[in-house]
């Protein structure tokens, strides 16, 4: 039973070690390889430049002949090896053992030949032994480090052993005994060196791993995001399209009053929406209505509301104004409130020179008297005749009209508070003030031009600052 439980265990290692073996290595693990190879190279140049310089100097018997005989075959080799590695990119484990016991088993056969034809100068072989250790520093781990480093003393040693007691040659083999000792702490520091640094490396591997791993769900989560804005740019435009189609795009054709418009959107949509309504070629109405906020949440709600005030207002007759938005303050106010926001408006009925107006927490008309050149606010003195913005409450408190007259030249301006809230690159804003400075310095006779001299005096005020909220704007002039 033993036996049996000792070979399944044994069979068992044994596939492990093949699985090791045919384990493919990393690409930097091949660059790192390849590296070493030059290295050695290097390394083997270094040794046969010492040599030369020993031979040159008479600190040795050893020839320039061979020398260049042995060095040949070791740098030959070498050349050969860094061609195999580069060709097959050591893409498995055995690759890489196979050409590290092929480098070791040739290093160690130079060495030794190398070493024994040094005779007295054979202490350079154990230094050239120490150098190339120490090359292959950045490639080797601790166990090819100390592999190295064992076998290098101990040919060292039985060169060293056979030169002397077998051979005949000088030296004192306590002495050579005694360096090679010495160097047994440097060997084993290097591989303990070959062992954090092998370590670090795959520390740092993992991190690089751990950064491309978040690198990577940090791209998909970017594409996923562009796709979501892809998609919602497409259902902005598409809002914008069923805005553009609800919305009048041009003034009705009447002759009692003319009529010019502009709508800016903060967005892709408005909360911002306007209303034209006229019978035959008789401007009946104008309304203006703004939505709290700006965006998607808004323009949906101008959707939903333009319609209910068309109604109420078509089917008033000559009844109050007032209750056109009372009316559609009740239909609407469940609505807003479920979504948090209100709309503020006005809306204007005429009728040959009169105007009725009714303000639902809107700023004010601006009335523009041309005769007199001057410009007014239109309401009363305590502003009573304002009323609450739709959606904001319930209360049965009546939203009270104002009646005036208006003469052959007069402009009336509605517009959105993003005109007068906007802002130039130092924080002032347009105010009335300025839109009033835009009339009194107007000298056309059409309401297009009256429009187009308000928007040049915004763009000029506000430079290169970006809108802060929608902007409409309606110049209706009598005729």
């Amino acid at each position: 039973m033993k036996n049996a439980v000792h070979k399944y265990l044994l069979r068992e290692r044994l596939k492990s070690c093949l699985s090791f073996l045919k384990t493919e290595t990393p690409h930097d693990r091949y660059l790192l390889f390849l590296r070493g190879n030059f290295l050695v190279f290097i390394g083997y140049i270094i040794a046969t430049i010492e040599t030369h310089s020993a031979i040159y100097y008479g600190l040795t018997d050893l020839t320039y002949n061979k020398t260049f005989f042995i060095s040949s075959c070791v740098l030959l080799l070498t050349m050969i090896f860094t061609l195999i590695t580069y060709v097959t990119k050591i893409r498995y484990v055995w690759y890489e053992l196979a050409i590290f016991i092929a480098y070791l088993s040739t290093f160690l056969a130079a060495f030794c030949i190398w070493v024994f034809w040094l005779g007295e100068m054979r202490f350079l072989g154990i230094l050239n032994g120490f150098t190339a250790v120490t090359i292959v520093l950045s490639y080797t781990n601790a166990l090819q480090s100390l592999s190295m480093s064992i076998s290098t003393l101990v040919c060292y040693y039985s060169v060293v052993w056979y030169s002397i007691k077998i051979a005949g040659q000088p030296g004192s083999l306590e002495r050579e005994t005694f360096f090679a000792l010495c160097l047994i702490p440097a060997f084993i520091l290097i591989s303990v060196a070959a062992y954090y640094m092998n370590k670090r490396r795959r520390d740092l591997k993992r991190a690089r791993n751990g950064l491309q791993i978040l690198y990577n769900e940090l791209s998909t989560a970017n594409n996923r995001l562009v796709n979501e804005q892809h998609l919602t740019e497409i259902e902005m435009n598409l809002a914008n399209e069923i805005q553009s189609a609800i919305f009048p795009r041009k003034v009705p054709e009447i002759s009692d009053w003319d009529i010019a418009f502009v709508t800016k959107p903060y967005g892709a949509v408005s909360g911002d929406f306007y209303d034209f309504y006229s019978k035959g070629d008789s401007l009946k109405g104008v309304s203006l209505f703004d939505v709290s906020g700006h965006g998607v949440a808004a323009a949906l709600i101008t959707i939903l509301a333009k319609p209910v005030i068309y109604t109420y207002f078509n089917n008033s007759g000559s009844s109050d104004l007032g209750d056109v938005l009372e009316y559609a303050n009740s239909d609407l106010f469940d609505q807003l409130e479920e979504v948090n926001l209100y709309i503020t408006g006005l809306l204007l009925r005429m009728k040959d020179n009169n105007v009725e107006y009714v303000n639902a927490g809107h700023p004010d008309i601006l009335w523009y008297q041309q005769s007199e050149k001057k410009v007014s606010v239109i309401g009363d003195s305590s502003d009573s005749f304002k009323g609450h913005p739709i959606g904001i409450t319930q209360n049965k408190k009546k939203y009270i009209s104002l009646k005036f007259s208006v003469n052959k030249g007069d402009y009336l301006v509605l517009y959105s508070d993003g005109l007068i809230e906007s802002r130039n690159d130092e924080g002032y804003q347009f105010g009335i003030p300025r839109l009033s400075d835009a009339f009194l310095s107007f000298s056309g006779d059409t309401a297009e031009s009256l429009l187009d001299h308000i928007v040049n005096s915004l763009d000029s005020f506000a430079g290169d600052t970006r809108q802060g909220d929608d902007i409409t704007i309606i110049v209706a002039r009598k005729t």
